[in-house]
């Protein structure tokens, strides 16, 4: 994951930025009004009917702010929690006591990572349960002011992109491919299936038709692959599914999965409902490489409220078909 900045340069980014500002402020305010649209809707218990005007505009007040002041201070969190990560260099992954998971992706898919899904990035998501198999690197996009969230970036020049990339392939235990259409994105897809086993390849999908193109590539030094994948109905913010592929580069999807028993898990560490869905969507690959992804500890408050409703909704059936 990413870690708070050690050097003068990402101390630097660590300064108020004045958009990052208006936006807390923007946030404090939202959450002032909300908080007293709340209190007016609440006198409506005191207040006779004639007075029933002014706690249905609190009402309305509470409702109309509480959906964007929730958001902006989400995003308000996120700004800050970019300006305290700081990039890392290929020479200190080598001392990385677990061979990382490396994440492969167009510099323009970038924003599709950063779409806010609760509190936390769409690539935050990924990281807490990719974390679990290996470090999660990636490449940094050149020239970003401050990096996206999720995996922690890899800063090179133009020069040593590709030599950079052909050694983390060398030494990844895993490599996600997100699907795209970059010329840059294919030579680092025909790279990755002439250097990886088919069983340390995943695709994360965006698009049907950019599967598809991928697949081609992989196909062009692989004829077995085949080009056509059904993906699922669901999606993960703009995450279709994922493909993996046997030993015999024989692909298969990993369709959108909801929460299943995670549900029953408690949100501890910012592992939200979301990270539970990327979660059980993964679990075939945690199979195949021999691991389990360690959710929460179970809620047990949750689950004794959900066995009593349960357990009381029977009672009402039983006794409704004994007539009593």
């Amino acid at each position: 994951m990413n870690q708070p900045p050690e050097d003068g340069h990402a101390a630097d980014r660590t300064s108020t930025d004045p958009k990052v500002a208006r936006a807390e402020r923007r946030a404090t305010v939202l959450t002032v009004v909300c908080g007293l649209g709340a209190v007016v809707a609440f006198t409506g218990n005191f207040l006779s009917d004639e007075w029933l005007g002014i706690p249905m505009a609190g009402l309305v007040v509470f409702l109309a702010t509480l959906y964007p002041a929730y958001r902006l201070r989400n995003r308000s969190a996120l700004e800050t929690r970019r300006r305290e990560v700081r990039p890392i260099t290929i020479e200190s992954t080598q001392s990385i006591d677990r061979p990382p998971v490396l994440y492969l992706r167009s510099f323009e898919d970038d924003q599709r990572g950063a779409r806010m899904k609760g509190s936390l990035t769409e690539e935050e998501h990924l990281a807490k349960v990719l974390s679990q198999i290996g470090p999660f690197l990636a490449i940094g996009r050149p020239g970003e002011g401050l990096p996206e969230l999720g995996a922690s970036r890899i800063y090179v020049g133009d020069a040593d992109w590709q030599s950079t990339v052909q050694k983390l392939l060398e030494t990844a235990r895993l490599v996600i491919i997100r699907t795209g259409r970059t010329m840059g994105l294919g030579w680092e897809v025909e790279q990755a299936v002439r250097v990886l086993k088919p069983e340390q390849l995943v695709l994360l999908v965006d698009s049907p038709h950019e599967l598809r193109e991928v697949l081609e590539r992989i196909r062009g030094v692989h004829p077995g692959v085949q080009t056509r994948v059904r993906m699922g109905w669901r999606s993960i913010g703009k995450i279709r599914g994922f493909v993996m592929f046997d030993s015999a580069w024989r692909a298969s999807a990993l369709r959108v999965r909801g929460t299943g028993l995670y549900f029953f898990c408690t949100e501890e560490g910012d592992v939200k409902r979301t990270t539970k869905k990327v979660a059980r969507t993964l679990r075939p690959l945690f199979l195949a490489l021999g691991m389990r992804w360690q959710p929460p500890p179970w809620n047990a408050p949750l689950i004794f409220m959900s066995a009593l409703t349960v357990a009381i909704f029977l009672l009402a059936i039983v006794v409704d078909l004994l007539g009593y």
